[in-house]
């Protein structure tokens, strides 16, 4: 939730330090301005994959500096299971992962007055799951929502994902890369204050090499541009002993953590759930392990 002129980097620098503030609904110190898009901060990783560390080894002031931001994801069914996966977070461990959650449903047009004012009184998750109305659609709708006046303002961090089914992309995946890296780029230069995170597209069973080729267009323009990127693909797509699925296609799904070949089962979406709350960590500016 913001209020006022601080940043991100200040909160999190002061609750390293010990200065902890109250609770969420007070939110003294905000967290919109000084913000730069691709993060800043020596030792940063900015990629989270199956290598990263477990959600349970965050700090606990860093934990109290996510729980300060306003995020945003827009997202559809796979989407839908990763929020379940963290409802099971916060229902497991209320003190440590429960924070205030929006739920909506904007698949049209502009963010309503009635989102931007539930951020603007609570600090915490808002989930809208805006099912799928095809990839250029998806790219070009957030695009319009953020820039909904008054909404970024509000928000300290937003991402959005495509579906396994968005690989029916007609061109190449470089155009379809393109396209999406116009609206990121166009959307950090903007609104400076809000940190925007990449996903890779996620993976069924059956390797795709259209998922594979946007994949790894995606990886490399993150890497070389300190984007950071929640690599939704490399997670699916090792098993927890580590063994990588792949077909002739590229990586695949790994079976364990599906119900139907695409969607995530209680596993799966628990496995990326854990995962999302580490890269609201590096944002905030932990660099542990």
């Amino acid at each position: 939730m913001k209020k006022n002129s601080d940043s991100i980097l200040k909160i999190c620098i002061l609750l390293i330090l010990g200065v902890l503030f109250p609770g969420c609904d007070t939110d003294p110190v905000s967290t919109h301005d000084s913000v730069t898009p691709g993060g800043t901060d020596s030792g940063t990783v900015y990629s989270i994959d199956h290598n990263s560390p477990a959600a349970d080894s965050i700090p606990a002031e860093m934990i109290t500096a996510i729980k300060s931001l306003g995020v945003y994801f827009e997202h559809a069914s796979v989407g839908g299971n990763i929020v379940s996966g963290l409802d099971a977070m916060a229902a497991a461990n209320a003190a440590r992962y429960w924070v205030p959650k929006g739920s909506w449903s904007a698949d049209t047009g502009t963010i309503s007055s009635s989102t931007i004012s539930w951020y603007n009184s609570n600090s915490g998750f808002g989930d809208n799951n805006r099912s799928n109305p095809g990839f250029s659609a998806k790219i070009s709708r957030f695009d319009s929502r953020i820039r909904t006046a008054g909404f970024a303002g509000a928000i300290d961090v937003a991402s959005f994902k495509f579906c396994y089914i968005d690989n029916n992309y007609t061109g190449t995946a470089q155009l379809f890369f393109d396209s999406v890296k116009t609206v990121m780029e166009g959307l950090e230069a903007q609104y400076p204050g809000v940190k925007f995170f990449w996903w890779t597209m996620p993976l069924t069973t059956t390797g795709d090499l259209m998922t594979n080729n946007y994949n790894t267009l995606v990886r490399n323009y993150c890497s070389a541009n300190n984007r950071y990127l929640l690599d939704i693909a490399d997670i699916e797509s090792h098993a927890p002993d580590g063994m990588k699925q792949t077909d002739g296609n590229g990586e695949k799904l790994y079976s364990g953590y599906t119900s139907d070949g695409g969607h995530l089962n209680a596993a799966g979406s628990l496995k990326v759930a854990k995962a999302y709350w580490v890269i609201l960590a590096r944002i905030c500016g932990w660099t542990g392990n």
